[in-house]
């Protein structure tokens, strides 16, 4: 993994995020300085690239964002991502340590450069022992979309999706989690 081409400046990051100061958010070249074992374990593992459109994805994707929630940590205030102003291969990461909780609203814009465009977008989320996410996500974007997301939820954990896509073309969505863990659950 090299991290030069997928650095989003500090001032780019705060425009499409926002979150509370208690869960870690970066790009992925802060990620890979703050967090390298994580990135090497996890990036596109969870979502696997199973077809050639998340080969090509998984080889040229352009902003990563990787939202690291600590243990233990129980957040009330939602993570908000309006996302990608002009990136047609984006990429989340959400690894939730044990027994920590966050609501993840991703709101997926259209491309501001075209009017009938591709976007691949990928979400990939390690619900650890204990653990629950909510991820909503709203895709409005003009063009075709390739959506995959995926969830590994171990013990005890839970992840819900919600996903809501309003488009003039063609959508793909797949929505899947792995239950790896006795007591975990999931709602697509």
């Amino acid at each position: 993994i090299t991290s030069d081409a997928m650095r989003l400046p500090d001032s780019s990051m705060k425009q499409i995020i926002q979150a509370p100061t208690t869960i870690e958010v970066m790009d992925l070249a802060t990620a890979l300085h703050k967090h390298d074992e994580l990135i090497k374990k996890y990036f596109m593992t969870i979502v696997q690239p199973t077809n050639s459109i998340l080969a090509l994805h998984t080889g040229v994707v352009q902003d990563c964002i990787v939202i690291h929630i600590p243990e233990g940590t129980v957040e009330k205030n939602p993570i908000k991502i309006s996302s990608p102003l002009h990136a047609s291969f984006s990429h989340i990461i959400v690894i939730a340590e044990p027994n920590s909780r966050a609501t993840i609203l991703d709101l997926n814009l259209p491309n501001a450069f075209a009017d009938d465009d591709f976007s691949s977008r990928v979400v990939e989320i390690v619900a650890k022992e204990g653990s629950s996410i909510a991820y909503a996500s709203v895709n409005t974007s003009h063009g075709h979309s390739f959506i995959a997301k995926q969830a590994n939820v171990d013990k005890d954990a839970s992840v819900q999706w919600i996903e809501c896509s309003f488009n003039s073309n063609i959508i793909h969505a797949n929505l899947t989690a792995r239950l790896a863990g006795e007591g975990s659950s999931t709602d697509l």
